[in-house]
């Protein structure tokens, strides 16, 4: 059996990489099970099912993207990581992300 990833996401609907990654789920290229939420709060109610998650995927524009919701996901043992907006300018790695991954990754 191959092992799968259970990954959230979280950004607007219509945004690029949103699409991409569910693309990449459904179609068998990336071994894992994307779950795309449209909201902090829909994160955070994800988090609290006791469903082991491997990492959480936020848009850089996303509003709630913030260090109270990051570290929900990390204490809940789940690594955050910041898809780049270039319009917003902050500090995640100092917000508690992982990583900060290109728009175009």
């Amino acid at each position: 059996m191959t092992e799968r990833w259970v990954v959230l996401g979280l950004a607007p609907p219509r945004t690029g990489w949103f699409s991409d990654v569910t693309r990449w789920a459904t179609s068998g290229m990336a071994p894992v099970e994307f779950v795309k939420c449209l909201s902090a709060a829909e994160v955070r109610a994800r988090l609290a099912t006791g469903r082991s998650h491997s990492a959480l995927l936020i848009d850089g524009a996303t509003v709630g993207a913030d260090r109270d919701l990051m570290a929900a996901a990390r204490d809940a043992g789940v690594v955050t990581l910041i898809v780049d907006d270039p319009r917003v300018d902050r500090n995640w790695l100092e917000l508690g992300a992982a990583a900060v991954l290109p728009d175009a990754f």
